[in-house]
């Protein structure tokens, strides 16, 4: 069996500080390490590596799809979809370089990075039919942009397939999740949860904000493992 690698290690490291609940996607890889990932808001690939380097060290090969804006990114549009500043993307290039390195060979080749709004990547796979495992949603925060993105997915998914919501139930996700047909889909919000300090408004004086996974399948499906 492969151990995970020097950056994966420090990726676990940062997530035991501030994002435990990443933990819990790992879960999809130990059920099907060859599935097909398609994450929408790469970020700086914390995620990407944690999932593809604990797939290959069960003798997985999973596919890896990412999107994001990456160096179209501005200050304004950060600051409107509530991303965090930490988490502020590199260039696609750069970033696809650096996965690449830190997979490996046997996965390098099974990555690939799309640069552009989520919804205008999502319709082109959608008119490509194509389909995803596991589908990750952590892009844009307002709700026209995690609702669009939803809406969207619907149509890339398949009988068994799996999407995971981040952030809930804070912005646009919690009122996305909360409107989801219950009779099409099974809705479960995951334990885990990470809860981070901040700074109190006029409009929002809490000094804490928690953050969980939410996973839905179709309602069909068989449960989740």
């Amino acid at each position: 069996m492969r151990l995970l690698g020097r950056r994966a290690k420090k990726v676990r490291r940062d997530h035991g500080r501030s994002g435990m609940r990443y933990e819990q996607l790992l879960a999809y890889v130990d059920a099907n390490p060859s599935l097909s990932i398609l994450e929408i808001g790469v970020a700086r690939g914390r995620n990407a590596l944690l999932m593809l380097e604990h797939a290959r060290s069960r003798g997985g090969t999973p596919h890896y799809t990412g999107v994001d804006v990456f160096e179209l990114m501005t200050e304004e549009l950060r600051r409107a979809e509530n991303t965090s500043a930490k988490k502020r993307p590199l260039s696609r290039e750069q970033t696809l370089a650096e996965l690449r390195k830190s997979v490996g060979a046997e996965l390098a080749d099974r990555i690939e990075l799309h640069c552009g709004f989520s919804h205008d990547v999502l319709e082109r796979f959608i008119e490509e039919g194509r389909r995803f495992d596991l589908i990750f949603i952590d892009a844009g925060h307002s709700f026209e942009a995690v609702s669009g993105d939803w809406e969207r997915c619907q149509r890339l998914m398949g009988p068994d397939s799996t999407v995971v919501f981040d952030d809930y139930p804070n912005w646009g996700v919690g009122p996305t999740v909360s409107g989801i047909d219950p009779t099409r889909w099974r809705v479960r919000v995951l334990e885990r949860a990470d809860v981070v300090p901040r700074e109190p408004t006029e409009d929002d004086p809490a000094t804490r904000r928690s953050f969980q996974l939410v996973e839905v399948r179709p309602a069909m499906s068989p449960p989740a493992r």
